[in-house]
């Protein structure tokens, strides 16, 4: 897709362009990226986050023949609704409109997806389904500030919002707006109360180190949460891994598998690190391909890519890869520094599409608790795609 708009672009202005994408699972994650240092020609945050990022001086002002609509090519501004059109003219931040920084992409509104054949209609047609007690534990809301606090807002204002003299009144859509948009103090705390609730299985407890820890109730699990800031995401590896068997597996499995450390391959600097951030993603010769969207990451023939893996001194130690089974026949040679841990060939014949294989990491690398793994093709041919995630 984008090679085609890469053409498209040199045909229409003469000019060559090369576009390099990413993706991010909440605005929140490229607001991080964003204060770590990363720099890009063009976001496509949510209204919320264009609006924070405006005030915070981060953006620079759109290019004023984006609005010309003489251009035939400016399918933007020949084409915009009129009345998004207003909204972004008539917005403003710190005296400066939207459109001066920011142009529509899409729009919609905040529902609730549900299953008729257990919810009925009249059930789901209110934000208090939220708190409802017989959906307790078998609802969830998305991981979105404020998908998830404007709904939480319409469950506890419920009663009033739908208030036939509150709807009647002249006035309504401003007042609407004024209390969907109500970010009181009391307010952000009931909301943050009403959200919690809904989590109830965990539950908040005090540690001598003063760290924020929960306890996850209704399991079997006996350890604590530890709340890490999301923007550490880079240096604080933290994630919930699920294996269904039956007891005799279960012992088997815990006896063999314990995760040390794991890496999101393909996302890029959030989850693969870079110069300065863990896990320290590294790329020699002609480098790597990431893809953001399979989570996928292969080396170039004649290049390489290597990340930081966590490990235990004096113990057995395995590394543990996910490929796809399509690369049948494609090469991988994993190494630490000069010390090679496996060159194969690809030639996976079961039926599932993605597949692990494990490694036993040589002793002789586990002497300190890091070490640097390298990933590439045999003879410097193009390797085998490496999934996430990937373990030791």
């Amino acid at each position: 897709m984008w090679k085609d708009y890469e053409d498209w672009y040199y045909e229409t202005y003469g000019k060559r362009v090369k576009v390099e994408y990413s993706s991010f699972g909440t605005n929140e994650d490229l607001y991080n990226m964003l204060t770590l240092g990363d720099e890009y020609d063009l976001v496509c945050p949510s209204e919320y986050m264009f609006m924070k990022l405006m005030d915070e001086g981060k953006l620079v002002p759109l290019s004023e023949h984006l609005y010309d609509t003489s251009d035939e090519n400016n399918y933007y501004a020949r084409g915009i609704s009129p009345y998004l059109k207003n909204i972004f003219d008539r917005s403003e931040i710190g005296g400066e409109s939207w459109s001066k920084y920011a142009a529509g992409y899409m729009w919609g509104v905040t529902g609730i997806v549900y299953n008729p054949e257990f919810v009925t209609e009249e059930e789901a047609s209110t934000w208090k389904i939220l708190g409802d007690p017989k959906f307790k534990r078998r609802i969830t809301i998305k991981d979105n500030v404020r998908d998830s606090y404007f709904a939480a807002v319409g469950a506890l204002k419920h009663d009033l919002l739908t208030d036939p003299k509150f709807k009647s009144d002249p006035d309504y859509l401003k007042k609407l707006e004024n209390e969907m948009n109500d970010v009181a103090p009391d307010t952000i705390k009931a909301v943050q109360d009403f959200l919690q609730d809904i989590n109830a299985h965990f539950e908040k407890i005090k540690r001598p180190d003063g760290k924020l820890a929960f306890k996850l109730k209704d399991t079997g699990w006996q350890g604590d949460f530890i709340f890490s800031p999301y923007y550490l995401i880079n240096n604080q590896r933290y994630g919930i891994y699920w294996i269904f068997s039956n007891k005799a597996e279960q012992t088997q499995l815990e006896q063999k598998y314990i995760t040390i450390d794991g890496i999101g391959i393909g996302y890029g600097a959030q989850t693969e690190g870079n110069a300065t951030t863990w896990p320290f993603m590294q790329e020699k010769g002609t480098g790597s391909v990431g893809d953001p969207h399979e989570l996928t990451r292969y080396a170039k023939k004649g290049g390489s890519f290597s990340y930081m893996f966590k490990v235990q001194p004096g113990k057995k130690n395995y590394l543990v890869c996910t490929f796809l089974k399509e690369d049948k026949g494609k090469t991988i040679c994993i190494k630490s520094g000069f010390k090679k841990i496996a060159a194969i060939t690809l030639n996976y014949t079961g039926q599932d599409e993605k597949y692990t294989l494990e490694f036993e990491i040589p002793h002789s690398l586990s002497k300190k608790s890091e070490v640097r793994i390298s990933f590439m093709g045999i003879k410097n041919a193009v390797s085998a795609r490496l999934c996430s995630p990937v373990n030791t």
